[in-house]
């Protein structure tokens, strides 16, 4: 359900049928990923 708002948010901002999300993977500096995970 909530994917599905999601999805039709970002096709919604993007102007057409489909989108894709760009990013760049980052690594941490220190400490594990799920604790910076949890600090997003």
């Amino acid at each position: 359900m909530i994917e599905e708002a999601l999805s039709e948010v970002l096709l919604d901002l993007a102007g057409s049928e489909s989108y894709e999300a760009d990013f760049k993977p980052i690594k941490p500096k220190q400490g594990l990923v799920s604790e910076l995970v949890k600090g997003l």
